[in-house]
C-alpha cells in the first residue's frame, strides 16, 4: 500500500497543478472573425428547465447566427414551448419537425434533418437541450476556429443539482473530476453536447454519411476526425451548465449509458475507464478484506492515508480548479459510494448490447448494425 499511496499522491498533485493552469487558459476573441453559424439543438420531451435553456441559447451575444430547434413530432411535449418562442424570435429561430428515425438515433436524425434544411453556413454548432449556455458561449466556442489549423472545438458539461440531491452532487463531482480526458493534448475526442466544426471539414469527412446508422454522434465524429487527422481544440471556457438533479436510478442509468457507448464504439477507452475506477477503489477493497478475512493483514496506516489523500485531493481540485461551492465540496466524503455505484453501472453493461436513451431502446447486433427497438 505504500507504493500505491506514493503513486496516488503524485498523480493527484500533478492533476491539481495541470487543471489549475489548463482551466485558466483564456482564448482571445477576434471580433473580426464572424462566420455564419448554424446552431442546432435537438429536443426530446421536457427537460427540468426546457424554456429557460431554450432562451439561454436564443440570447447569445453572437449575432451572425441561425438557430434550429428540432423535435421528432408535433406531439412532443417541448413543441408548443418552442413554437411560442419562434414567434418571439422570427429572424433567428426555426422550429423543425424531423419525423421518426428509422436508421439512427433520434438525436442524430434531428441534427441531420436540420443541416439538410440550411444551405448557407460556415460553422456548425450543436448544443444539447439540457444545458444553459452563458451569453458569450458561442463566441468562445468558435473562437479557436479562426486558426486554419483547428477544425473542430468542443466544450464540456458542468452539472449542478438545483434541489441538492445526493446523487445530483455525485454526478457533478465525478463529471468534473473526469475532465482530464478532454484536456489531454493528444485527445481528438468530441463531446456531443457542445461542439463546433467548420463546414468544409464536416463535409470533407462526410459528416452526414457517417451519422447515418449512428446512435452516438460524438463517438462516430471522433473516429472520423481521427482518421482524417483533423485537429480538435478543447475550450476551457465553454462549460455547458446543466441544472439537473439525479436520483439513484438516473445516476446509475447515466453512467451505464456512457459505459455502454464506450464499450460499443471505443473498447480501449472503455477498458481503461474500468481499470481507473477500480484502482481508486483499491483501498476500500483492502479494508473490506482486512475485516472479513482474519488471515489477511493490511497496512491500515497507508490504506487510510490513501483514502484521505483521494478525498483531500478531490476537494482541493473542486475548490481551486473548478471553484465549486462548499456544499459540493463536502460531498467528496461520499466518493466511495459514488465510485461503487459507477462500478456497478460499468459491470451491468458488460453483458448488455442494448442502450436506452430518451425513451428509445437501441441495440447493436453482432454485425455491428444498429437496430431501433423503440
Amino acid at each position: 500500500m505504500l507504493f500505491y499511496f506514493i503513486v496516488l499522491t503524485l498523480f493527484i498533485c500533478w492533476y491539481f497543478v495541470y487543471l489549475f493552469f489548463k482551466l485558466r487558459k483564456k482564448e482571445l476573441v477576434d471580433f473580426n472573425f464572424n462566420p455564419k453559424v448554424l446552431l442546432i439543438t435537438p429536443f426530446k420531451g421536457l427537460e427540468q428547465n426546457t424554456r429557460a435553456n431554450a432562451l439561454s441559447i436564443l440570447n447569445q451575444d453572437y449575432k451572425n447566427i441561425l438557430i434550429y430547434f428540432v423535435v421528432d413530432s408535433k406531439k412532443d411535449e417541448a413543441y408548443s414551448i418552442l413554437k411560442a418562442l419562434e414567434k418571439d424570435y422570427p429572424d433567428k429561430l426555426n422550429v423543425i419537425v424531423s419525423g421518426i428515425s428509422k436508421s439512427c438515433s433520434q438525436k442524430v436524425h434531428n441534427i441531420i434533418r436540420a443541416i439538410q434544411r440550411c444551405k448557407e453556413y460556415d460553422v456548425l454548432v450543436v448544443l444539447d437541450s439540457d444545458g444553459s449556455p452563458s451569453p458569450d458561449f458561442v463566441t468562445k466556442l468558435i473562437a479557436p476556429l479562426r486558426s486554419e489549423k483547428i477544425s473542430i472545438t468542443t466544450g464540456y458539461p458542468k452539472y449542478f443539482p438545483p434541489n441538492k440531491t445526493f446523487f445530483g452532487f455525485g454526478r457533478a463531482i465525478l463529471v468534473n473530476l473526469g475532465i482530464v480526458h478532454a484536456l489531454n493534448p493528444f485527445n481528438r475526442g468530441v463531446w456531443g453536447g457542445a461542439f463546433a466544426i467548420k463546414r468544409k471539414d464536416f463535409e470533407k469527412i462526410g459528416g452526414i454519411k457517417i451519422w447515418e446508422g449512428s446512435v452516438c454522434e460524438d463517438r462516430d465524429l471522433t473516429c472520423a476526425i481521427s482518421r482524417a487527422n483533423l485537429r480538435v481544440s478543447f475550450v476551457p471556457e465553454a462549460f455547458l451548465y446543466s441544472p439537473e438533479d439525479a436520483s439513484f436510478s438516473s445516476f446509475l442509468e447515466y453512467w451505464k449509458r456512457r459505459y455502454l457507448i464506450l464499450k460499443l464504439w471505443d473498447k480501449p477507452l472503455w477498458i481503461s475507464s474500468g481499470v481507473i475506477y477500480f484502482a481508486f477503489l483499491v483501498p476500500y477493497i483492502v479494508l473490506a478484506l482486512n475485516f472479513l478475512d482474519p488471515n489477511y493483514e493490511a497496512n491500515l496506516v497507508w490504506t487510510f492515508a490513501s483514502i484521505f489523500i483521494t478525498i483531500l485531493g478531490s476537494a482541493l481540485i473542486l475548490k481551486f480548479d473548478f471553484r465549486e461551492d462548499n456544499q459540493t465540496i463536502l460531498r467528496v466524503f461520499f466518493l466511495p459510494i459514488y465510485f461503487f455505484v459507477m462500478l456497478l453501472a460499468y459491470f451491468q453493461g458488460v453483458f448488455q448490447n442494448e442502450l436506452q436513451w430518451r425513451g428509445i431502446t437501441y441495440k447493436v447486433n453482432k454485425a455491428g448494425k444498429l437496430i431501433i427497438l423503440r
